[in-house]
């Protein structure tokens, strides 16, 4: 070896110790700031913590064709960094694509673009976190990040040949591993399509079918088609007592929010919020996201707590089955009606207004045979649940080593120069190709919007 692995202390926090024979640089040494506006026609990015900056329309965000203001956003050249407001979370992204973004973020260009596969990976370890997290202005989340603050930041600068051997030997690991999470999210797929036709099947009355102009087809002889209005009641409890906090996600449902937040920080910062005007939930309530009830963002809840007042909350009426309709309200054949009913003035705040939600017909079984139909899902799906909660562990267990493996490396933890050197160069494209199709959205837990998005 050129020289040996000897780690020495810093003076950084979220960098207790580093390699000697590494430099030691703040931040901002590496980067040049860039703030170019006036670029209204180029298309409009959206900063992702999955899969980087890229197009809204490769995201699957809707846009409307004017808005005011592009002339303000700025501009985002392909390999620039983005730091977004919710970078506290999953630190900073690079850009795939030419386009417009928030005036809010902050854009970066590397001045030494040798350096950008390991910087890109350093940037988003799990280590610089703690870094951006203490540079974090505001008490709640999404507050912007100071970049003057962030930029003193002092990060590690390996030798040219030792960051050769680290963007060798994490291309190969990331493929590696990358590959066998798509390979279970490849499975859960096939399990979700397979849970979702037995769904259709009896929530739907069993021979669903789209013969009918109504969204849940024909229904069952003697189901009644009724509004929504004469099911449920919304219901507009404040907040009175210190409840939890629920939320609603597309892939579960309504959940504790405890069970998904992913650092001290964040709940710290939630635990700031004034929820006096926040909604009281009870178990048996349905509980839909306005602005995300066009992705399956709805469910009955289970818990009695709290959710912010742009959600709104259903009680059914006597007679119907909360467990029935929380399944209905999170097949796609409702999440495409709802889309139908949903408005709004801008790209992604579409809503599903109480008022139009009241207007939806629903195919309604008496009431025993929504029981009945609830208990046979349980039975058919039980086993089929499993296995997507298993492969969907194993998915997170190979997540939790790849962001390990990938922290420990970039700041030198871990020295990888001898493994390196019997690695065979990976082909960037399909490196590239792999690891977005394994960068699915663990749970897609929705962002709380404002009361007045309504």
């Amino acid at each position: 070896m050129d020289s040996q692995w000897e780690l020495r202390e810093t003076d950084e926090v979220w960098l207790p110790a580093a390699p000697s024979h590494w430099s030691i640089r703040p931040m901002k040494s590496l980067f040049d700031e860039r703030s170019v506006k006036g670029h209204p026609n180029e298309p409009l990015l959206a900063a992702t913590q999955s899969r980087g900056v890229v197009t809204k329309e490769e995201y699957g965000l809707r846009t409307v064709v004017a808005q005011s203001g592009l002339e303000s956003l700025k501009l985002v050249e392909p390999g620039d960094f983005v730091i977004s407001l919710r970078s506290f979370e999953g630190g900073i992204e690079v850009s795939h694509a030419r386009g417009i973004i928030s005036p809010a973020y902050t854009v970066l260009r590397l001045k030494n673009q040798q350096q950008q596969r390991f910087i890109m990976r350093l940037l988003k370890s799990r280590y610089f976190l703690d870094a951006i997290r203490m540079s974090v202005t505001g008490i709640r989340e999404g507050q912007s990040i100071n970049y003057s603050r962030l930029g003193t930041t002092d990060i590690p600068v390996p030798t040219e040949v030792d960051m050769l051997a680290i963007n060798r030997y994490l291309d190969y690991a990331e493929l590696r591993i990358a590959q066998a999470i798509q390979a279970k999210i490849a499975l859960v797929h096939l399990l979700r399509e397979r849970k979702s036709s037995i769904e259709t099947e009896l929530l739907f009355g069993g021979a669903w079918t789209t013969s009918s102009n109504s969204w849940f087809g024909l229904g069952a002889p003697g189901w009644k088609q009724l509004p929504a209005r004469a099911l449920f009641d919304e219901v507009i409890e404040r907040n009175s007592v210190d409840l939890p906090m629920l939320s609603v996600t597309i892939s579960r449902g309504v959940i504790l929010q405890s069970d998904y937040m992913r650092s001290a920080t964040s709940k710290k910062d939630q635990s700031r919020i004034d929820r006096s005007q926040y909604k009281a939930v009870q178990p048996g309530d349905i509980v839909y996201n306005k602005m995300r009830a066009w992705q399956g963002a709805a469910g009955v809840s289970h818990h009695r707590g709290i959710v912010s007042p742009a959600y709104v909350v259903l009680r059914p009426r006597p007679g119907v089955d909360s467990s029935y309709f929380g399944h209905v309200m999170r097949t796609a054949q409702f999440a495409r009606e709802a889309e139908r009913w949903s408005y709004g003035i801008a790209s992604d705040m579409w809503s599903l207004r109480p008022q139009h939600f009241k207007t939806i017909q629903f195919s309604v079984p008496m009431s025993d045979e929504q029981v009945g139909i609830v208990t046979k899902l349980s039975v058919r799906t039980a086993e089929i649940d499993r296995a997507i909660d298993s492969a969907e562990r194993e998915v997170a267990l190979l997540r939790e080593y790849r962001t390990r493996l990938i922290a420990d490396v970039v700041t030198g933890k871990k020295d990888v120069r001898v493994e390196a050197a019997n690695l065979p160069e990976v082909d960037p494209l399909e490196l590239a190709q792999v690891l977005s199709g394994a960068s699915v959205i663990e749970d897609d837990v929705e962002e709380e919007v404002s009361a007045d998005a309504d």
